[in-house]
């Protein structure tokens, strides 16, 4: 039986040359990896979190580490792979007292952070699985990120609190144009309400701009649809859904 995986990655960072202070690049990219507080933590997280200045010295500390051990055989990783593959989606807390349970994992660890970190040694690719059709892997993970702890939230645009049943994860941008990293980020998504927001954004609309909901794609002779937009048009989005990609105008 192997290791943990945290284990085993940080005998493997230990083994990478760096110029100066290799503990600190060590607890870097366990931190990176989700081996931390911050599941989901980004470079320029990072480089904050760690003193080093810029997301791009951040980035360098990693890649030196990925290029290194790109191939390296790493059976608690591979262990991994294989538990992750044995379900079509797991939710954060079953995988968490799985890896336990096998004693892979004495901590909490990211579903997102062993994905990337599966991609970027053993170039996974992607978070789609195709049996009839297309099983969005990532999506349970998000979803457990908006609404883990709690049964009430409110919706990102109207501002209206509704039981958790009654919203979606809704993506700021179309996943078919988000890069893996990317639909494995959680600030990728928002909670938008299944009473009219999720629509209206989805067909664009409504649009956030600079943090405010405008008016998006004109509706002709929609009245119904026009007094609901009212309601909701010069709504300020919350300052926690603003954090990472921007909401996008797609057409």
């Amino acid at each position: 039986m192997p290791g943990t995986i945290e284990t085993e990655l940080r005998q493997a960072i230990e083994t990478v040359r760096y110029n100066s202070e290799p503990e600190r690049n060590i607890d870097m990219i366990l931190y990176l990896y989700g081996f931390g507080c911050s599941p989901w933590p980004t470079l320029e997280e990072a480089a904050w979190e760690f003193n080093l200045g810029t997301r791009e010295r951040a980035r360098q500390i990693k890649q030196k580490f990925v290029n290194l051990h790109r191939s390296s055989p790493m059976p608690a990783l591979q262990t991994v792979i294989d538990v992750l593959s044995e379900r079509k989606y797991w939710l954060q807390s079953d995988l968490a007292n799985c890896l336990r349970e096998l004693e892979l994992a004495e901590h909490r660890i990211s579903i997102s952070g062993l994905l990337n970190l599966a991609r970027r040694l053993r170039n996974l690719e992607s978070t789609d699985e195709t049996i009839e059709t297309k099983r969005r892997l990532e999506q349970p993970i998000l979803r457990e990120w908006l609404f883990e702890d709690t049964s009430t939230a409110s919706c990102a645009i109207c501002r209206k609190e509704y039981n958790v049943s009654s919203l979606v994860t809704a993506h700021k941008k179309k996943r078919s144009d988000c890069s893996f990293t990317e639909r494995t980020e959680p600030y990728i998504v928002v909670p938008l309400c299944r009473f009219g927001c999720d629509f209206l954004y989805e067909t664009r609309y409504v649009i956030v701009e600079e943090g405010t909901v405008r008016r998006g794609t004109p509706l002709q002779h929609q009245v119904a649809e026009n007094g609901y937009l009212e309601q909701v048009v010069g709504n300020k989005v919350d300052n926690e859904w603003l954090v990472g990609p921007k909401f996008d105008s797609w057409n």
